[in-house]
């Protein structure tokens, strides 16, 4: 998994990189730090959310 911090629509996120797509995790983690400081129940949590995820973002309409 692929994390990363980037820009979208002014605003700074956290997401995961799934197929050319960003995956959203700010909500659930606030920032790709808090994620790794996380260990590995929240490296498995992120894994699930990206899993699951059906609503993503194309990284063409992103900044990072």
């Amino acid at each position: 998994m692929k994390l990363a911090t980037y820009e979208h629509n002014g605003q700074v996120r956290c997401g995961a990189v799934k197929n050319g797509r960003l995956v959203d995790l700010t909500d659930e983690f606030g920032s790709v730090k808090a994620i790794l400081e996380g260990g590995d129940s929240a490296i498995q949590r992120a894994e699930a959310a990206v899993a699951e995820a059906s609503d993503t973002t194309p990284e063409s309409k992103v900044r990072y």
